[in-house]
Protein backbone atom coordinates (compact mmCIF):
# COMPACT_ATOMS: atom_id res chain seq x y z
CA UNK A 1 0.00 0.00 0.00
CA UNK A 2 1.26 3.50 -0.86
CA UNK A 3 1.58 5.48 1.99
CA UNK A 4 -1.49 7.82 0.70
CA UNK A 5 -3.95 4.62 1.86
CA UNK A 6 -2.67 4.55 5.09
CA UNK A 7 -3.11 5.97 8.36
CA UNK A 8 -1.72 9.02 10.68
CA UNK A 9 -2.06 8.37 14.54
CA UNK A 10 -2.88 12.14 15.82
CA UNK A 11 -1.86 12.71 19.09
CA UNK A 12 -4.11 13.74 22.33
CA UNK A 13 -1.24 13.29 25.14
CA UNK A 14 -2.69 14.91 27.84
CA UNK A 15 -4.93 13.23 30.62
CA UNK A 16 -8.08 14.29 29.09
CA UNK A 17 -11.64 14.97 31.01
CA UNK A 18 -14.68 14.41 29.89
CA UNK A 19 -15.24 18.02 29.62
CA UNK A 20 -12.97 18.21 26.57
CA UNK A 21 -14.26 15.46 25.02
CA UNK A 22 -16.02 18.21 22.21
CA UNK A 23 -12.97 19.93 21.52
CA UNK A 24 -10.86 16.24 20.65
CA UNK A 25 -14.06 15.38 18.72
CA UNK A 26 -14.22 18.41 16.78
CA UNK A 27 -9.83 17.71 16.35
CA UNK A 28 -10.20 14.22 15.19
CA UNK A 29 -13.30 14.88 12.91
CA UNK A 30 -11.31 18.03 11.30
CA UNK A 31 -8.83 15.19 10.19
CA UNK A 32 -11.10 12.73 8.97
CA UNK A 33 -12.24 15.64 7.00
CA UNK A 34 -9.47 16.69 5.37
CA UNK A 35 -7.58 12.44 5.01
CA UNK A 36 -10.69 10.46 5.51
CA UNK A 37 -11.80 8.21 8.83
CA UNK A 38 -10.19 5.19 7.05
CA UNK A 39 -6.81 6.57 7.67
CA UNK A 40 -7.74 8.25 11.09
CA UNK A 41 -5.85 7.09 14.18
CA UNK A 42 -5.59 8.29 17.37
CA UNK A 43 -3.12 8.13 20.29
CA UNK A 44 -3.78 8.94 23.60
CA UNK A 45 -4.78 7.30 26.91
CA UNK A 46 -7.40 4.30 28.05
CA UNK A 47 -10.29 7.10 27.93
CA UNK A 48 -9.75 8.76 24.88
CA UNK A 49 -9.43 5.61 22.59
CA UNK A 50 -11.95 3.88 23.76
CA UNK A 51 -14.41 6.52 23.26
CA UNK A 52 -13.40 7.07 19.48
CA UNK A 53 -13.21 3.69 18.83
CA UNK A 54 -17.08 3.22 20.14
CA UNK A 55 -17.93 6.50 18.55
CA UNK A 56 -16.19 5.29 15.11
CA UNK A 57 -14.68 8.63 15.06
CA UNK A 58 -10.90 6.48 14.35
CA UNK A 59 -10.35 3.30 12.50
CA UNK A 60 -6.69 3.16 14.01
CA UNK A 61 -5.74 3.36 17.92
CA UNK A 62 -2.51 3.98 19.40
CA UNK A 63 -2.33 3.86 23.30
CA UNK A 64 -0.55 5.43 25.72
CA UNK A 65 1.08 3.55 29.15
CA UNK A 66 0.19 6.59 31.05
CA UNK A 67 -3.44 6.58 31.42
CA UNK A 68 -5.25 5.57 33.44
CA UNK A 69 -4.46 2.96 36.28
CA UNK A 70 -2.83 0.51 33.15
CA UNK A 71 -6.26 -0.13 31.37
CA UNK A 72 -6.33 -1.32 28.04
CA UNK A 73 -8.27 -1.49 24.85
CA UNK A 74 -8.08 -4.50 22.74
CA UNK A 75 -8.70 -2.93 19.82
CA UNK A 76 -5.87 -0.51 19.87
CA UNK A 77 -3.00 -2.01 17.27
CA UNK A 78 -0.21 -0.12 19.11
CA UNK A 79 0.59 0.19 22.97
CA UNK A 80 3.07 2.08 24.45
CA UNK A 81 4.40 -0.44 27.19
CA UNK A 82 7.29 1.66 28.90
CA UNK A 83 8.66 5.09 29.58
CA UNK A 84 11.74 6.24 30.21
CA UNK A 85 14.12 4.04 28.28
CA UNK A 86 17.62 5.35 27.54
CA UNK A 87 18.96 4.96 24.36
CA UNK A 88 22.34 6.31 24.03
CA UNK A 89 21.42 8.59 26.37
CA UNK A 90 18.28 10.13 25.25
CA UNK A 91 14.89 9.37 26.89
CA UNK A 92 12.62 7.23 25.01
CA UNK A 93 9.55 5.15 25.31
CA UNK A 94 8.98 1.31 24.37
CA UNK A 95 5.74 0.64 22.08
CA UNK A 96 4.20 -2.73 20.91
CA UNK A 97 2.11 -3.34 17.88
CA UNK A 98 -0.58 -5.78 18.98
CA UNK A 99 -1.98 -6.11 15.38
CA UNK A 100 -0.75 -8.10 12.11
CA UNK A 101 -1.58 -4.27 9.96
CA UNK A 102 -1.08 -1.34 12.63
CA UNK A 103 -0.63 1.14 9.68
CA UNK A 104 3.02 0.34 9.03
CA UNK A 105 3.76 2.43 5.92
CA UNK A 106 5.79 -0.46 3.49
CA UNK A 107 5.24 -4.32 3.18
CA UNK A 108 7.06 -5.74 5.94
CA UNK A 109 10.23 -4.66 8.58
CA UNK A 110 12.54 -3.67 5.86
CA UNK A 111 15.20 -0.65 6.21
CA UNK A 112 16.81 1.36 9.17
CA UNK A 113 14.92 2.84 11.50
CA UNK A 114 15.49 6.51 13.01
CA UNK A 115 15.57 7.19 16.65
CA UNK A 116 16.12 11.07 17.50
CA UNK A 117 16.66 12.12 21.25
CA UNK A 118 17.69 15.17 23.32
CA UNK A 119 19.94 14.09 26.23
CA UNK A 120 19.64 15.58 29.95
CA UNK A 121 22.98 17.52 29.34
CA UNK A 122 20.96 19.35 26.17
CA UNK A 123 22.75 17.30 23.37
CA UNK A 124 21.10 15.87 20.62
CA UNK A 125 21.32 12.43 19.85
CA UNK A 126 20.92 9.93 16.90
CA UNK A 127 20.48 6.27 16.15
CA UNK A 128 19.95 4.13 13.44
CA UNK A 129 18.69 0.57 14.13
CA UNK A 130 18.24 -2.32 11.71
CA UNK A 131 14.83 -3.48 12.01
CA UNK A 132 14.66 -6.69 10.80
CA UNK A 133 17.79 -7.79 12.61
CA UNK A 134 17.64 -4.94 15.93
CA UNK A 135 21.44 -4.34 16.03
CA UNK A 136 22.22 -0.62 15.76
CA UNK A 137 24.48 0.68 13.52
CA UNK A 138 25.39 3.65 14.84
CA UNK A 139 24.74 6.57 17.53
CA UNK A 140 25.88 10.30 17.14
CA UNK A 141 25.52 13.15 19.46
CA UNK A 142 25.33 16.74 18.96
CA UNK A 143 28.66 18.79 19.61
CA UNK A 144 26.25 22.09 20.83
CA UNK A 145 23.95 21.84 23.27
CA UNK A 146 20.57 21.94 21.52
CA UNK A 147 18.63 25.30 22.13
CA UNK A 148 16.23 23.65 24.61
CA UNK A 149 16.76 21.54 27.25
CA UNK A 150 14.03 18.17 28.38
CA UNK A 151 11.86 18.85 31.53
CA UNK A 152 13.77 16.71 34.00
CA UNK A 153 10.76 16.55 36.16
CA UNK A 154 9.22 13.25 37.46
CA UNK A 155 6.58 11.70 35.54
Amino acid sequence: MSPAERPIYFSVDFDASSGQRAVIDSYIDDVASAIGRARTGAYGGYGVIARLLDAGKVAWAWQTYDWPDGNRDSRAELRQVRNGITVDGADCDRNEAHAADFGRWGRGPAGIASIYGIKPSGHHTYASVDVVTGVRRGAVSSVRKAPLVPDQRAR
